[in-house]
């Protein structure tokens, strides 16, 4: 029997969450993972307004971890217009994971074969990106890899790119 929920906050799925070790190229720039990239694109998309965002986003993107690129996102999160970025998250985020998926085969793989489950980030402190610790969040991220799958089935791999083995999912640098 298929799965009625994939939950990718641990191994099996984990390549579907932002930590995960697949570099994300946007713009002819390369981030070590989706998570430097959305962290460095909050400060990129308002750099034009305010210069002193350029090094800060450039800091994010050589962080040697999605733990120290959110680190220093946080840090700096004062200078931001929140409004404005709350505008921008889910479009980006959706377009930093059809980036992720559009770059490496083993994710279409993997999201082809959740086949029609349900899929959710079960982070358990994330409401807003996840199901966070009550498990009743919003689970944005869950949903735009949904809706990834149903865009673009028909294209996604059906054998995986490594036949053999288990994907790469973990990185040193978590």
């Amino acid at each position: 029997m298929a799965e009625q929920q994939v939950k990718f906050y641990g191994p099996k799925w984990y390549p579907f969450n932002n930590f995960a070790a697949y570099a994300v190229t946007v713009e002819h720039t390369t981030y070590p993972t989706s998570e430097h990239a959305y962290q460095a694109t909050k400060f990129l998309s308002q750099a034009t307004e305010n210069a002193d965002l350029f090094p800060i986003a450039e800091a994010i993107r050589t962080a040697p971890s999605p733990n120290e690129a959110l680190h220093i996102a946080s840090e700096y999160k004062d200078l931001l217009d929140h409004d404005q970025w709350d505008r921008m998250k889910v479009p980006t985020m959706f377009s930093l994971c059809e980036k992720k998926l559009s770059q490496h085969a083993i994710i279409g793989y993997l999201l082809r074969s959740t086949g029609k489950a349900e899929i959710v980030e079960n982070s358990p402190v994330d409401s807003y990106w996840g199901t966070g610790p009550d498990g009743n969040g919003l689970n944005y991220l869950g949903r735009i890899w949904m809706n990834l799958r149903s865009k673009h089935w028909e294209e996604l791999p059906k054998e995986s790119p490594y036949p053999n083995q288990y994907p790469p999912i973990y990185s040193d640098r978590i």
